[in-house]
């Protein structure tokens, strides 16, 4: 049986400009497709995606952490919400931030 999800604010779109290794994980930054400043950080057991000075954060678990792919999923521990953020080839990307219910 599948689960059904609902986002908690629109997708964000847009397109990364520089990727940061950092010593605790990836910081991806660039700019939403309403040209506000996007940064996102991908840490061992949390994802912060911070645009225009507003900043969503989930702590947990990863459903998927794929650096090749430039594919992350986070789920928080209750497994109720989650962070997805993908980054396309082209360097535009997509992230979600939803729930399940």
């Amino acid at each position: 049986m599948q689960k059904r999800v609902s986002n908690i604010i629109p997708p964000i779109t847009g397109h990364i400009d520089r990727t940061d290794i950092m010593d605790r994980g990836v910081r991806y930054i660039g700019r939403d497709s309403n040209g506000a400043d996007v940064s996102v950080d991908v840490y061992g057991s949390r994802m912060d995606v911070n645009v225009g000075g507003r900043t969503i954060l989930v702590e947990g678990d990863y459903l998927k952490y794929d650096d090749s792919d430039r594919k992350y999923i986070i789920c928080d521990r209750k497994g109720r919400v989650f962070l997805n953020f993908k980054v396309k080839d082209d360097g535009t990307f997509t992230v979600k931030y939803g729930r399940e219910g």
